[in-house]
């Protein structure tokens, strides 16, 4: 089964800016699909779910910075305090540690994972209102990494465009 990515900039988020120019490190924000719509994207979908517009309204602006951050090829740090960027979980699986990362903006939460090669997985966005993850939070997390490593592995992972 295949796992399907789309990449997240300006145009998937909605946002009529010109795309930022790519420097030569620069990272790509992709996030799953469930399908291969690029209309079926669950990370997406969270976002329009999220309880408020003001929610909705600050994860489209910080998810606006992240691409900017990306295209920049400099680490996400540099561009975040401590606070508002960093590891957020951490996991073992198939003999290998894994880093889970998350954006705070408010009262929400983009997390993501450093996927290979210059792909940074976007895997959950959530409201919080305390800085610890529960228990069944940490499990969705790394349900999500651990499905992008198995399809990676057999070759599974396959990009999908946008129609423009």
């Amino acid at each position: 089964m295949s796992y399907y990515l789309r990449e997240i900039d300006f145009a998937a988020i909605g946002a009529s800016d010109t795309e930022p120019v790519k420097q030569p490190d620069h990272k790509k924000l992709v996030a799953r699909c469930l399908s291969d719509d690029v209309n079926d994207c669950d990370f997406l979908q969270q976002i329009v779910e999220l309880k408020s517009p003001s929610s909705i309204r600050a994860a489209l602006s910080a998810l606006h910075k992240l691409v900017n951050v990306a295209a920049s090829g400099q680490p996400f740090t540099d561009f975040y305090d401590k606070k508002q960027c960093h590891e957020i979980h951490s996991f073992e699986y198939k003999h290998k540690a894994y880093k889970i990362w998350r954006i705070r903006k408010s009262d929400l939460r983009i997390t993501f994972y450093y996927a290979e090669g210059k792909a940074v997985l976007l895997t959950h966005v959530f409201e919080k209102h305390r800085d610890k993850l529960t228990s069944g939070q940490e499990a969705m997390l790394e349900t999500e990494v651990k499905a992008y490593i198995d399809a990676l592995e057999v070759g599974a992972v396959e990009m999908i465009e946008s129609e423009i």
